[in-house]
């Protein structure tokens, strides 16, 4: 059975108090992400203050300019329409807010996801890997943004319509009603389809 969550009378947070705590928890959650996020990339590009790896270093950056991305560009609105209450009524919004949320969400976890893989490589084979340069490594990270494009790019091309407003978490989500979802589904690998739903 399939709910429509859009109707925020229904499935919105109702209770003033409980409204409160949840917008007071959401405004220190983002500002300590932007806080946090640039500390991290003045420190690390500015005053080089980080003794870690070069790759370890590099992916670091990547990870902080994601989520200064997600936070500037969804968790800010989602705040808004929280406050509001409501979703925006403008058309080309839900296609955007859809699209950089799940972008973002896609590249976050392939990055952490690469910069795991890359200690295991650096811990098993120590002498290959100091032949890694800064470069190679935002080139390998440039990558990953490029490639992680295709999760959005396609849920957007096959049925844009099915980008509704969710009350539960004031945000754009895909309903994935369309047949061809059928056949996509386990052709996707597991780790971006968890990133979807």
């Amino acid at each position: 059975m399939s709910y429509n969550y859009s109707n925020c009378t229904l499935f919105g947070i109702q209770n003033k108090a409980e409204r409160y705590v949840y917008g007071g928890w959401y405004v220190f959650a983002i500002t300590c992400s932007l806080l946090g996020d640039t500390t991290i990339l003045v420190a690390s590009i500015r005053y080089k203050a980080f003794k870690l790896q070069k790759i370890v270093v590099a992916f670091i950056q990547h990870i902080a300019v994601c989520d200064l991305f997600i936070t500037i560009s969804t968790n800010i609105p989602q705040q808004v329409s929280f406050i509001k209450d409501s979703k925006s009524n403008n058309r080309l919004l839900p296609i955007i807010s859809f699209f950089v949320l799940y972008y973002g969400y896609s590249v976050g976890i392939n990055l952490v996801s690469a910069m795991t893989l890359g200690k295991l490589l650096t811990l098993k084979y120590p002498f290959k890997a100091r032949t890694w340069t800064t470069a190679r490594i935002h080139k390998f990270c440039a990558g990953i943004w490029i490639a992680a494009l295709s999760v959005p790019v396609l849920c957007s091309l096959i049925d844009k319509e099915d980008i509704v407003f969710d009350c539960r978490v004031y945000t754009y989500t895909h309903t994935y009603t369309f047949s061809i979802w059928k056949i996509l589904n386990p052709v996707y690998s597991p780790a971006v389809m968890a990133t979807l739903r």
